[in-house]
């Protein structure tokens, strides 16, 4: 149970609802916070470019995952876009995602991708590596205009302590089910100056550059420990909704044991 204690001129200004819920997420406040500010303000809508806008999300559409990489493309859900590593992701057909109904839904740098269904507003900020990867339907995708504002500066206030609680509170700070570009494409964006932009935007650049540079890394190594142990390579598959099971010899555990090992299916 939450309890809050808030000034009766925010009853006036939600139009005096007396639901908890606008009150407990923190939205108003940030709101507020964020109108005092001597600074310049976009609306969300007004800082971003691109398909739709510059914020979208899918339709809803079939999902037919393949296993070979010549016929699929690498497929991000709301939860695997957190993923530090995005080897083994699953693959969705590649006629399906280059065709005109879904060919939109391709990832691009400096992208701020949101969660929208399920848990809401987890987000990630789309890095070197995850350039033509595909996200699901479940995923907000803004675009931001550089000539408006950096991507990594818009990205540290979306999902820093001001812009997220706008996201989850939803168009009237409220909990919202599913997230809409409607409910958040008037959100107010301070624009900091544009040297604190630049800053900014350089340390998210950076962590994502290191982030990219040590999945790199890391797969050069597990190359070089199987190569020097001289173990099979192991591959990515997709192993549909349930697991993937089956039955081997004991003969047949000489190798190594990984579930997904193509050799000992």
């Amino acid at each position: 149970m939450k309890e809050r204690v808030v000034p009766s001129a925010w009853l006036e200004k939600e139009g005096r609802r007396l639901d908890c819920g606008p009150y407990v997420s923190g939205a108003i406040e940030a709101k507020l916070l964020l109108q005092a500010l001597p600074v310049k303000r976009h609306s969300l809508t007004n800082a971003v470019h691109g398909h739709d806008g510059g914020i979208y999300n899918g339709p809803q559409f079939a999902r037919n995952y393949v296993s070979d990489r010549d016929h699929g493309v690498p497929f991000l859900t709301s939860s695997s876009m957190l993923l530090a590593d995005f080897t083994h992701v699953d693959l969705i057909r590649k006629a399906d995602a280059t065709s005109s109904r879904l060919s939109f839904l391709r990832l691009e740098q400096g992208m701020t991708l949101i969660s929208c269904s399920g848990t809401i507003g987890r987000m990630t900020y789309a890095r070197r590596e995850m350039v033509g990867l595909w996200s699901s339907q479940d995923t907000l995708k803004v675009v931001p205009n550089p000539a408006v504002v950096k991507p990594g500066y818009l990205f540290a206030f979306l999902s820093g302590r001001f812009g997220l609680p706008l996201i989850v509170g939803g168009t009237y700070g409220a909990i919202i089910p599913h997230l809409e570009p409607q409910h958040i494409a008037e959100l107010p964006v301070p624009m900091a100056p544009e040297g604190l932009q630049d800053a900014v935007h350089k340390l998210v650049e950076d962590a994502a550059d290191l982030r990219t540079k040590a999945s790199l890394e890391l797969r050069a190594v597990i190359r070089e420990i199987e190569q020097a142990a001289d173990l099979p390579a192991v591959e990515s598959h997709y192993s549909g909704a349930s697991p993937d099971i089956s039955i081997v010899n004991a003969q047949r555990l000489g190798g190594r044991m990984d579930g997904h090992d193509r050799d000992i299916r």
